[in-house]
């Protein structure tokens, strides 16, 4: 009996022997496989998280976009103060015909002096007061467009981003302000699906607006409501005050306590300053290279 059978007696047929060497020879090829869905693995990763880096660009962008093109209208609509700062029904009309041009706004208007919205493109017949409102006193201290700190509408009751300017006489003498509300959550839902429509991997993305005291704007989209939410202390706003300016994308648990991978942003816009974040499930991520991986081990085992 030779050495070999004698410890390995289990071995000792040719048959055995054969199924160890093929077992043998399979190890070489085994390990490709693993090799290269693990590479996969951080291939697809890489990808995915500088998609989101993208959106996250891509969004602010199209914030400055949004505030240009609001900046544009108002210069416009300044330039005849007396068809806008007189109450009617035509002129409610015409600012609600003008309003369905941007899926994003919530509201057009015109106020007075003394901070009565004369005309709205809401129609809406409450008399409602806008004096409180720093923007609004801002603005009829005269200057340029003025963008004011997101704030809840007094008549859309939705999460605003207000811009202004006032409306001047023809001999430089200020008689009220016309401003446009763009709705955040409108605007925020809107330009997430726009960016993330055709990428399978970005489906579940969200992505979500804070003040810098680590208030809640908006999150796209919002199953949970958590629009007004005080978060500071969470370990996703946390991350984020300390990775806003260098872009870092990092793993972190989400408000809803599920790990994703975030990348984030600061936008500040005239007296505006807000935070964006954007995150994909970890789970999702990388999902798809994880059932490949593992389908690649089953076929091994068999």
């Amino acid at each position: 009996m030779s050495l070999f059978s004698k410890f390995f007696p289990q071995l000792a047929s040719i048959r055995s022997r054969l199924v160890l060497l093929v077992l043998l020879s399979l190890v070489p090829v085994a390990l490709v496989l693993i090799y290269s869905a693990l590479e996969n693995r951080r291939l697809t990763g890489e990808q995915a998280i500088n998609k989101l880096s993208t959106i996250v660009e891509l969004i602010h962008n199209d914030f400055e976009d949004a505030i240009y093109a609001s900046s544009q209208l108002l210069t416009s609509l300044s330039l005849t103060p007396e068809k806008w700062l007189k109450a009617s029904p035509q002129c409610n009309q015409q600012l609600a015909n003008l309003s369905k041009q941007f899926a994003s706004y919530s509201n057009i208007y015109s106020v007075d002096l003394n901070g009565e919205v004369i005309c709205t493109a809401t129609n809406n017949e409450t008399t409602i007061n806008l004096l409180d409102r720093d923007y609004i006193q801002n603005s009829l201290s005269g200057g340029a467009i003025i963008v004011g700190q997101p704030v809840e509408g007094k008549i859309s009751k939705q999460m605003v981003m207000p811009i202004a300017l006032p409306f001047y006489s023809s001999t430089g003498e200020i008689m009220g302000v016309v401003g446009v509300s763009i709705n955040l959550s409108l605007f925020l839902n809107h330009n997430l699906r726009s960016h993330s429509l055709n990428s399978k991997s970005l489906n579940n993305v969200t992505a979500t607006l804070w003040q810098p005291d680590g208030t809640v704007l908006v999150r796209a989209p919002d199953p949970f409501s958590m629009t007004g939410l005080q978060a500071r202390e969470s370990e996703l706003f946390q991350t984020l005050i300390g990775n806003t300016t260098n872009r870092q994308t990092m793993e972190v648990r989400g408000l809803d306590n599920t790990p994703r991978w975030y990348a984030f942003d600061q936008i500040g816009l005239g007296e505006s300053n807000i935070l964006l974040s954007v995150g994909l499930p970890t789970e999702e991520l990388f999902a798809e290279v994880d059932a490949i991986f593992w389908r690649t081990l089953s076929v091994l085992a068999v």
